[in-house]
């Protein structure tokens, strides 16, 4: 049994094959595998675009806030639209 005030040391591997499993479940039969990969993609989207704009908003903290948060939340922003293009191309097929 672990003692809950000793730390503890885990150890995370993230492999380079996760893209092609987001394109997989853009295109699998199931709806709910769908719209939960659709509801993860503008999720993550969303959070990028409230990070640079967080990043803009603390401009006098760094001095490069703007522009990076304005790149931030420009590519957050093209992540959403993304998915959304892809509920509506889902949408069109029968």
């Amino acid at each position: 049994m672990r003692n809950p005030g000793v730390p503890v040391n885990i150890t995370l591997e993230i492999s380079d094959s996760g893209l092609w499993q987001v394109y997989a479940c853009l295109q699998h039969p199931q709806t709910v595998v769908f719209v939960a990969t659709i509801l993860g993609i503008v999720g993550a989207g969303l959070g990028l675009i409230g990070l640079g704009l967080g990043l803009i908003g603390i401009r006098d903290w760094i001095q490069a806030g703007l522009p990076i948060g304005a790149l931030i939340a420009l590519g957050g922003f093209l992540v959403t639209i993304f998915g959304i293009i892809k509920v509506l191309e889902r949408n069109k097929t029968p």
